[in-house]
């Protein structure tokens, strides 16, 4: 998708505005969104968006099962604590850095002197975060954790859509 205002680059802004009820969406490249002080010229930070994870007992009581990082430690410093914070915090971290990179897939930029390209993410990959996805699920449907149960489940039809 194009730029609203340039209609030269992709845009990579997806902003939403709602007045009187009326919802508009305006889809801006970064250059345009830097020109009309939509963002800054750094680009959209994780602590910015730390505000945005919800504040419900389901998702305050989410800790990474090896280090014990809560959801209140990653909302102050910005950092996780071990690799697998990236599992249990997988269904608050995934929205974050769609919103922040519009994927959540890294492809990242090719060194001018560099011949070879990033490797594309594969079959196995995809696989194991279905895997994972699922266990969590599992489990917070069990456990009538349904808040995050559904924040999961997009999570899989966003990886079956990709």
């Amino acid at each position: 998708m194009l730029c609203d205002l340039c209609h030269k680059e992709v845009a990579v802004i997806h902003w939403a505005v709602v007045i009187n009820n009326t919802k508009t969406d305006l889809h801006l490249c970064e250059t345009c969104a830097v020109k009309r002080g939509l963002i800054s010229p750094e680009g959209i930070k994780l602590k910015e968006l730390l505000p945005l994870i919800p504040h419900t007992p389901e998702v305050d009581n989410i800790k990474c099962t090896k280090c014990g990082l809560t959801i209140d430690n990653f909302r102050e410093t910005s950092r996780l604590g071990c690799p697998n914070c990236y599992i249990d915090f997988a269904a608050i971290l995934i929205p974050l850095l769609r919103h922040i990179h519009g994927s959540i897939e890294h492809i990242g930029k090719k060194m001018k002197t560099s011949k070879t390209s990033l490797p594309k993410k594969s079959n196995s990959e995809i696989k194991m975060l279905h895997t994972i996805f699922k266990e969590q699920l599992k489990e917070s449907i069990s456990k009538e954790n349904y808040e995050k149960a559904a924040l999961i489940r997009d999570e899989i039809k966003r990886l079956d859509i990709e």
